[in-house]
């Protein structure tokens, strides 16, 4: 505190280590939509360390009025099915070429997300009526840097296999990015 000025400063340091495993199956011992067999596990790992500031001010203008102003950096890890959910392939049957064909492929999880991250800004002007009612205006602003959303793209060709092995065409791959 220095005359009608009060706050705090602080900073806080994660640092967070994930690992993601995920069970495979082999997509080639059986047509899709029967069972196949176990292939194993893929694990992903990875870390990172977020420096997160923060600051607070205070202004007493008058005993009835009074001036905030906040800025910080925030970090809030994802729902653990966010990195690793499993992947769903849709199909067509072909009758002309007597197989299934994949038509699509959707992952649920996506181990390489980043958190959500933001750095936050608050003023505030508050007037005190009495002990028990006050008038305030406050304005905010979020800038999430970090918003998870969903994403689309082509795969290459092959990279999955229709139910005779043939290789598939580029199909839409959904992921969280």
């Amino acid at each position: 505190e220095t005359g009608i000025f009060s706050g705090n400063v602080g900073v806080h340091v994660i640092n967070t280590k994930l690992r993601v495993r995920q069970n495979l199956t082999d997509p080639t011992a059986v047509p899709y939509g029967d069972d196949n067999f176990d292939d194993g596990d893929t694990v992903s790992e990875r870390s990172y360390t977020d420096v997160l500031p923060s600051l607070n001010l205070n202004a007493d203008v008058t005993e009835n009025f009074k001036l905030r102003f906040a800025a910080s950096t925030t970090m809030q890890p994802l729902d653990l099915g966010n990195y690793g959910g499993g992947v769903s392939i849709a199909t067509h049957d072909n009758q002309l070429l007597n197989r299934r064909e994949v038509t699509s492929v959707s992952f649920g999880g996506n181990p390489d997300l980043p958190p959500w991250r933001s750095s936050n800004f608050d003023v505030s002007a508050e007037y005190y009526l009495g002990k028990a009612s006050m008038v305030n205006l406050a304005l905010f602003d979020l800038e999430i840097e970090s918003f998870v959303t969903g994403g689309t793209a082509l795969s290459q060709p092959g990279d999955y296999q229709n139910s005779d092995g043939s290789p598939a065409g580029p199909v839409p791959v959904s992921l969280p990015i």
